[in-house]
């Protein structure tokens, strides 16, 4: 008896080699093996057929359609009158009061978004003729009382620098704002804005400013100097 437990047989050996992999291997395949006897079932979506949607049209009456028209046409119709001989430039187009004063709309738009320009990027005779054409007729024929007329007693500082070299103070004009309106002009100069009538240093006064130039007073002579010039003193 003690023999035999003592020296087991390979029989049980190998069977308690072989037997625990096998089992795990039973314990795997089995969920496998039940899945794939299972039957698929296929699914069938349950759907409803509508038909397509149809419409009518109704055409609208003859008459209707004709009054429709006409207002139209009525509401573009323009007259054309002639002038008189004086002005020379042949007819003008009346245009109905409806539509007129959506033109008067559209020029108040337009002035009000052109008063908020700022031109002061513009060379100032860009600027000048920019402005000039967005204002009224009758800005634009006033513009000549703003052009400077040269006077012979001022002194070009471009031609006669020398002689006032070392006097004159430093003057760096950065910005040239000219309009048609003598209220709305300046410049900026020295990292100041100075106005027509202003000093720019206490002894340097700003007499003028033209599209192209500025007049300044100093030591009770006129000198023009440039838009956006830089004396170094």
């Amino acid at each position: 008896m003690s023999t035999f437990f003592s020296h087991p047989s390979k029989f049980l050996i190998g069977s308690l080699v072989i037997l625990p992999p096998f089992a795990l291997s039973l314990v795997i395949a089995l969920p496998y093996y039940e899945a794939s006897k299972q039957e698929i079932v296929p699914y069938h979506a349950n759907y409803v057929e509508l038909a397509f949607p149809t419409w009518e049209t109704q055409k609208i009456p003859m008459r209707r359609h004709l009054l429709a028209l006409n207002s139209s046409n009525n509401a573009k119709k323009e007259v054309e009158t002639p002038l008189s001989d004086k002005t020379g430039f042949g007819t003008v187009k009346r245009v109905p009061a409806q539509a007129n004063s959506s033109i008067t709309s559209a020029k108040q738009e337009k002035d009000f978004n052109i008063n908020n320009l700022d031109l002061s990027g513009l060379s100032p005779e860009l600027a000048a003729r920019f402005e000039s054409a967005m204002n009224d007729p009758a800005d634009v024929n006033q513009e000549k009382e703003f052009v400077w007329d040269n006077d012979e007693s001022t002194i070009e500082l471009v031609k006669n620098g020398a002689e006032f070299m070392g006097r004159l103070p430093a003057l760096n004009f950065q910005t040239h704002n000219y309009t048609s309106k003598l209220s709305q002009r300046w410049v900026k100069v020295n990292g100041k804005e100075v106005s027509a009538g202003e000093k720019i240093t206490p002894s340097v006064s700003l007499l003028e400013i033209n599209p192209r130039n500025v007049i300044i007073e100093f030591e009770n002579k006129k000198i023009e100097v440039p838009a956006l010039y830089e004396w170094k003193g």
